[in-house]
């Protein structure tokens, strides 16, 4: 009996090219299993009395969609984060949310960010690395400082990310913005 080991039936050194990234940017995996769009919101969008929320959100092949800050969030431009804190909003996991839902809230020197949704579905989880390490949340924003993951509501991404800006988009509103 042969071992389904000792013979392969691809040639492993075909995607040495496609994963030699991977080592020095590891968000490069990302990229090529989930889609990345962002939210950013404005004077127009941001609910009275709260700070800009802008936030990502990596699509997976099966509308499961990672949830994270963007880069431009107004709480990763502050300096000296870390006696920042974060509350997750726990009794709201398995729920359907709404893209108005705070899911979490970030507080530093007396500001709240609240982190919400921006969009429909189920909250399967809220990062539970942050609990213990809440770094994570700016040390590594685009990976595993994730805030949540949320089944989306439809498998039209069109309909469930209406109002979000693809990668691209994202770089040229923030490039214009500066």
């Amino acid at each position: 009996m042969t071992s389904t080991t000792d013979t392969a039936d691809y040639d492993p050194s075909k995607y040495t090219d496609i994963v030699q990234s991977w080592h020095s940017e590891p968000n490069q995996y990302l990229s090529r299993y989930f889609t990345l769009f962002f939210h950013i919101e404005t004077n127009d969008s941001a609910p009275e009395g709260t700070l800009f929320s802008d936030i990502y959100v990596r699509q997976s092949p099966n509308k499961i969609c990672v949830l994270g800050m963007a880069p431009s969030h107004a709480f990763l431009k502050q300096e000296n984060l870390a006696d920042s804190k974060i509350e997750f909003k726990t009794d709201i996991i398995g729920k359907k949310v709404k893209a108005n839902t705070i899911i979490a809230e970030v507080r530093k020197n007396g500001l709240i960010y609240a982190i919400r949704a921006q969009m429909q579905g189920q909250l399967l989880e809220l990062n539970p690395r942050l609990v213990e390490n809440p770094e994570l949340l700016w040390e590594h924003t685009m990976d595993i400082g994730f805030i949540a993951v949320i089944m989306s509501a439809t498998d039209n991404t069109q309909q469930q990310l209406h109002g979000f800006l693809t990668e691209d988009e994202y770089r040229q509103k923030i490039k214009e913005s500066e």
